[in-house]
């Protein structure tokens, strides 16, 4: 390289960098012979973490690692450093390999940039004419070594024919982008699919090279092939094929949305490309850049979903804003459920997948749930831990339930058992579902956790990762009207302060929700538990359900507050206070007047028991309401501090309710169709 690395190394800061970043500047001096000393001088920058001993223990252990100048120059660059524009160059982004590197450098910092030293190298060098006289690849080629083996051959050797061979120089040598097993060539024997080519042959170089920097690709290499075109070696990251095919397509649409004419047959992931520092006919396959563009999949999927930023706020008056008429809030679940991005979370093995499924099926057949009225729409079933064996069991305990039968389920209810991450196609797949069956306005996942995209950022934290993903989901929501409800899991420890304090994970994933829904039982084997609902909509309620086993459907019971009154009734009742108050009035029906200490005496004849007497004023005081509603008794207060004694009677006077008038700060107000209107 040109570069003097001893003159850029100044510009890294070693306290600011990681571990990583500082083995890698050790591992970059000492492959471009490169005294110890620079290293160890510059590390004493750090004073904190700086040991000598630790530098030469390291110093030594670097062996062939790989790791070239270029790494260096690319570190630098991260912290902020710009090299000088004083020479010409090609393309003017990315690291650059400038004309005065040999072609054995350029191969080495090719190989580093895409691929770890482990990882086996597939190429071919063999080629035949075909029937337009264009040199083509022949036969499987080569795939028996690894990029550290073939990097180590390169620095002993200098020269790539004592590495690869002497080749035909007027076909070149082709690369595949992807790292094998090396069984052979196919898309079986990839083994991490990290690469897609991105290459048109129908575009001038000037015109692509524009293109490419547009679109901000995150592209690792930048090959010129030697011909026509240029090789955008692009990182997606898949982890799996089906992850890489989603992804390169979703590439693919948008080179094509840019006015970039692509080759569609270079998205496989054992695709060749061109190895760079090889001569071609009269031309070179150069090298040109590295780490071009976005920096990751994930960083530049996110940019092309996001619109261009505005200069200006765009505000609206508070009067404007009132006189508009928007639509009402969509309810899949009339009053109870409605279109947003809902997660229902549940402990493992309680009932969140029927409570879901029955949803489903109540939603599109317009059936009751949970004793609400629905309103029939299509809804989508996303059972991701589920086969379709155990579907149709489960829908058909379901339906026998309801009194329903198959006939009777529409073609707009839907089921899957797959589906892409978030991030990686599957808003891509809701979007094409809602294509195909736009009547859907509920769509269920099945678990939250089977559609995380795995492949979180290092600097961020739990609440940032979470918010953004849910925030995907949320936008899909928002953009087809949907109620996209999320299964999710409660994590192991309880907080009965608050039961979403539960949910697994951040609190990422609840604030990014429009609407709430958390099923808590007492015990796992019990069949009551309680739907506790946030909405931004509807506020916050309760709600009691049982599950009926033979059945499979949680049905409703009564509401949260009905159920916390049934709970203070119950404590009232069984209270031996009450038990000898209610006794007395019988023995007394006109009513009688008594001290604390006179009812504590006399409590063993009518309840069997007695209390201290001490509390026995809180709790006439605590019981005065439900003395009044729920026996009729009417509980008057002592006077004053001197006389202790409370009076009990029947309540004669049925005003204790509402009344129709009231008196508000002077005015008069009546009650007229369910509201209050003011008179005077």
């Amino acid at each position: 390289m040109n570069f003097q690395l001893d003159k850029v190394l100044p510009f890294i800061n070693a306290v600011s960098c990681s571990y990583d970043e500082w083995l890698r500047v050790g591992m970059a001096l000492k492959s471009d012979g490169l005294d110890i000393s620079l290293w160890d001088k510059w590390s004493q920058s750090d004073p904190n973490r700086y040991d000598p001993n630790v530098i030469i223990k390291k110093w030594d252990s670097f062996q062939n690692s790989g790791v070239t100048g270029g790494t260096l120059i690319q570190i630098a660059k991260n912290h902020g450093w710009q090299p000088s524009t004083g020479q010409e160059k090609t393309i003017d982004f990315g690291e650059y390999v400038v004309n005065e590197s040999t072609p054995a450098d350029e191969i080495i910092t090719y190989l580093s940039t895409l691929f770890q030293p482990s990882d086996i190298v597939a190429y071919t060098k063999e080629a035949y004419k075909d029937k337009d006289n264009k040199w083509k690849p022949k036969g499987y080629g080569q795939y028996d070594r690894t990029a550290g083996q073939l990097i180590e051959e390169l620095k002993k050797y200098g020269d790539s024919a004592f590495v690869f061979g002497d080749h035909n120089k007027e076909a070149g040598i082709w690369i595949r982008i992807n790292p094998f097993d090396g069984k052979g060539i196919k898309n079986t024997n990839v083994t991490d699919f990290r690469y897609v080519l991105v290459e048109s042959d129908s575009m001038p170089i000037e015109a692509q090279e524009k293109k490419l920097r547009e679109m901000n690709l995150p592209i690792k290499c930048l090959i010129h092939s030697g011909g026509k075109s240029l090789h955008a070696i692009v990182h997606i990251g898949a982890k799996d094929i089906s992850e890489f095919n989603t992804r390169a397509r979703v590439l693919y649409d948008t080179c094509k949305k840019n006015g970039f004419e692509i080759d569609e047959n270079n998205k496989n992931c054992s695709r060749l490309s061109r190895l760079p520092g090889i001569v071609r006919g009269s031309n070179h396959q150069k090298l040109l850049a590295v780490n071009v563009g976005a920096k990751d999949w994930d960083t530049w999927n996110k940019s092309q979903n996001q619109p261009p930023a505005k200069k200006t706020l765009d505000s609206a008056s508070a009067r404007d804003l009132m006189g508009k008429v928007f639509d009402e809030v969509f309810f899949v679940v009339m009053g109870l459920i409605h279109e947003g991005f809902v997660p229902l979370t549940a402990a493992p093995k309680t009932g969140k997948s029927w409570f879901a499924l029955d949803l489903c099926i109540s939603v599109a057949t317009g059936v009751k749930f949970l004793d609400h009225p629905t309103v029939r729409c299509g809804a989508l079933y996303l059972a991701l831990e589920d086969s379709h064996r155990r579907l149709r069991g489960r829908i058909a305990k379901i339906l026998k339930g309801k009194g329903l039968t198959s006939d009777q389920l529409p073609d707009d209810f839907r089921l899957a058992i797959a589906a892409n991450p978030i991030g990686g196609g599957l808003e891509q797949q809701i979007e094409e579902y809602m294509k195909e069956f736009p009547s859907t306005r509920l769509v269920v996942i099945d678990v939250l956790e089977r559609v995380r995209s795995g492949n979180a950022p290092k600097n961020k934290n739990a609440y940032q990762i979470d918010s953004a993903e849910m925030a995907k989901l949320k936008e899909m929501g928002d953009k087809y009207g949907l109620c996209l409800m999320v299964v999710h899991h409660t994590r192991k420890m309880k907080d009965d302060s608050d039961p979403f304090l539960q949910m697994s994970g951040s609190q990422g994933i609840l604030s990014s929700a429009d609407e709430a829904l958390m099923l808590t039982k007492k015990d796992r084997m019990d069949d009551e538990a309680t739907l506790t609902i946030v909405s931004r909509e509807i506020g916050d309620m309760q709600l009691v359900l049982q599950f009926t086993k033979d059945t499979c459907i949680w049905n409703y019971v009564r509401t949260g507050e009905e159920q916390t009154e049934m709970k203070a009734y119950d404590e009232y009742a069984k209270d031996p206070v009450t038990v000898a108050v209610r006794g007395m009035m019988k023995d007394y029906p006109l009513g009688f007047e008594i001290r604390p200490g006179e009812f504590s005496v006399n409590m063993v004849k009518y309840a069997g028991e007695t209390v201290d007497s001490r509390i026995i004023g809180k709790k006439f005081r605590d019981y005065a309401a439900f003395f009044l509603k729920y026996d009729n008794i009417l509980c008057e207060m002592p006077i004053n501090s001197k006389i202790k004694s409370y009076k009990f009677s029947h309540d004669t006077n049925d005003t204790h309710d509402t009344n129709d008038t009231h008196d508000t700060e002077g005015s008069i107000w009546e009650l007229l169709d369910g509201k209050y209107h003011e008179v005077s």
